[in-house]
């Protein structure tokens, strides 16, 4: 047996790296689709044979078909994960979804979403059948993983290895610019729903040269990072966990540019950037957080970080103003420059949202207290597609741009109570 699996795991490993060199050759001849589809059997070899190496001996392999698109890669491989597990699954999708739909770093995120998902249903749902449901709306992709087993309360559960799958899935949508939710009730099945911004069409920022220090203390959005900053050209000349280890890599590695978290355990960003500044005043810190909150802001340019960009930035919207850097200029994300105007802006915001019609500033209200456009549709008696349009209408009138900064804008004005759906955007 041991002597079989060793064969299976370095069939697989010698698979990675052969597929790893062909997709490097895809990305330099500008053939990207076919090298997502690439990563997105490596990716799932890769997975398998570190965490699941016991499955190998079943079979389960995804079958190397590099001629196939995303999204129907992604369709075999829910077949393959059906029939290994015994556990039906099914996925359903519009016939005319377009590969590029989604960009590169979203859909190798949405597929690791996916994975785990199905497998917390394997392991833990006691289901009978699971289905993964993908629908274009407007600007957005959802897609819904649910299934029909035992459900959970998301507040209480007590299983470590679930509370870490869920933890994970919440940053890898954050990663690819969405927004995650899990609906969950004991005895009635769990849903677990993703919303992605469609892939803008627009050219790649020409970023210069620069080397950058990450600093985060979530292991998932380090990775992610490092791998966009890495495909963009950028020298990623060291990781640090926290703010003692980011002054250390400073002083060894001395780099241009530290994209810094603000929020870490034993030292948090913003003092790590106090510190760092006052030993080498010519290093650049940018904070790349979740936070949107004020006082973070503030206290961190304070401390002498040249810029403060939000982990859910567009790539193109993020790798614009990381450019921006390097021109001495200090960047922050768009929905975050009114806060800079601080209390003297205050008047102005409400203004806005004060000149929206009834119905929708109870709409933007309810949404940002985290109800789903469905559900909010039931509220008024309105159809999804109705609640869409208003909430397009509402962004509009706002001036913000996704969902998350409606969101962050109705807690600013004080529309909204901070928790519940703001809460999870930021956890």
């Amino acid at each position: 047996m041991s002597e079989g699996l060793h064969s299976s795991v370095r069939q697989v490993l010698d698979y990675i790296i052969a597929q790893a060199q062909a997709t490097l050759d895809l990305i330099e001849n500008d053939e990207a689709a076919t090298a997502v589809a690439y990563l997105a059997h490596l990716i799932s070899a890769a997975q398998d044979a570190s965490g699941h190496i016991g499955e190998f001996t079943q079979g389960m392999q995804l079958p190397p078909s590099p001629e196939l698109g995303f999204f129907d890669a992604l369709e075999q491989y829910v077949r393959q994960f059906s029939q290994t597990h015994g556990l039906p699954v099914t996925l359903t999708r519009p016939d005319e979804l377009a590969d590029d739909l989604l960009a590169p770093m979203a859909q190798i995120q949405l597929l690791h979403i996916i994975q785990e998902a199905l497998r917390n249903t394997s392991r833990h749902a006691q289901a009978h059948a699971a289905q993964v449901v993908i629908t274009q709306s407007g600007a957005s992709v959802q897609v819904v993983i649910a299934d029909d087993g035992v459900g959970f309360d998301p507040q209480a559960t007590r299983d470590a290895e679930a509370h870490a799958g869920l933890a994970t899935m919440y940053q890898r949508a954050i990663t690819a610019g969405g927004i995650l939710t899990v609906r969950a009730t004991p005895g009635r099945g769990t849903h677990v729903v993703v919303h992605l911004p469609q892939r803008k069409p627009s050219e790649e920022t020409s970023l210069p040269t620069m080397r950058v220090l990450l600093v985060d203390d979530h292991q998932v959005l380090l990775e992610g990072f490092k791998d966009l900053l890495e495909r963009r050209g950028v020298d990623v000349v060291g990781v640090a966990n926290d703010g003692h280890e980011a002054i250390e890599q400073v002083r060894d590695l001395r780099p241009d540019v530290v994209l810094m978290d603000v929020k870490m355990p034993g030292m948090s960003g913003i003092e790590a950037t106090r510190h760092i500044k006052e030993e080498f005043p010519d290093t650049k810190v940018v904070m790349l957080t979740v936070s949107a909150e004020e006082e973070d802001l503030f206290e961190a340019l304070r401390s002498g970080a040249s810029g403060y960009l939000l982990k859910s930035l567009d790539p193109e919207q993020f790798f614009s103003l990381l450019s921006k850097v390097a021109q001495g200029e200090s960047p922050l994300a768009p929905c975050l420059v009114s806060h800079l105007m601080g209390r003297i802006a205050q008047p102005d915001k409400a203004a806005r949202a004060a000149g929206l019609p009834p119905r929708q500033l109870s709409i933007l209200r309810l949404v940002a207290q985290g109800l789903t456009y469905k559900e909010v549709g039931a509220e008024f008696h309105l159809s999804e597609s109705t609640v869409r349009y208003h909430v397009g209408q509402i962004r509009e009138q706002l001036g913000v741009s996704s969902r998350a900064e409606m969101v962050t804008y109705a807690v600013g004005i004080g529309l909204v109570e901070r928790g519940g759906y703001y809460h999870e955007l930021r956890n």
